[in-house]
């Protein structure tokens, strides 16, 4: 799914028409705002989780990285998880750079997982991007949401209990934004998906 302006689509209509009988859905945005959207007139109500796997295993597999049977077993045995995406974990569903683990790609291809994306990752996400700490296709007030719609990720919003939480962890890692996704994890009883040893010294659980 693209985001494009206003100007764009009146501009280049016939083109971006062309585009959506062939499958592409398109976001038209006048400003900040998502105002209208590009889709085929037939599509299915419910679209399955698109797959990442086969593309992440193979960059994996050429950075000289593997999956060995072990974890193969590991993930059939891990259907059912509700899995809580960490910051970078999304960013690289999001726009793929062959930095998901094989065993994240099959805990994000199984239909049987719900993912989700907490708030407090949406706010790294856009202080990042406003300090230009992060390059994005859009801005995050429009980028972010699709991205979680096209994934099929749910939002995790926070809570006080949690911020409270958070102050509470041991202090072996002082990050603000890891430790608020720590205690969230640890209050909804959720799997953090994660390079970030440290969030496991946090006491929270977490898999890659």
């Amino acid at each position: 799914m693209k985001i494009i302006t206003t100007y764009e689509a009146k501009t280049h209509l016939s083109r971006y028409l062309a585009e959506v009988e062939k499958g592409e859905e398109f976001i038209i945005a006048r400003g900040k705002n998502a105002v209208a959207r590009l889709v085929p007139m037939s599509q299915p109500e419910k679209r399955p989780r698109p797959k990442v796997g086969g593309m992440c295993r193979s960059d994996h597999r050429n950075s000289g990285l593997r999956i060995c049977p072990a974890d193969e077993r590991r993930t059939q045995r891990m259907g059912g998880m509700n899995v809580l995406l960490d910051t970078c974990a999304f960013n690289w569903l999001a726009m793929p750079q062959g930095k998901l683990s094989p065993l994240a790609s099959d805990l994000i291809d199984d239909p049987a997982n719900s993912l989700y994306l907490s708030d407090v990752s949406i706010w790294e996400v856009t202080m990042k991007y406003s300090s230009g700490k992060l390059n994005l296709p859009g801005i995050p007030r429009i980028w972010v949401p699709l991205q979680a719609e096209f994934f099929k990720i749910e939002r995790l919003s926070l809570e006080q209990e949690e911020i409270y939480r958070s102050g509470e962890l041991p202090r072996v890692h002082a990050d603000p934004f890891d430790r608020l996704l720590a205690a969230q994890a640890m209050e909804h009883g959720m799997t953090i998906l994660s390079p970030d040893t440290p969030l496991s010294l946090l006491g929270a659980s977490r898999i890659w």
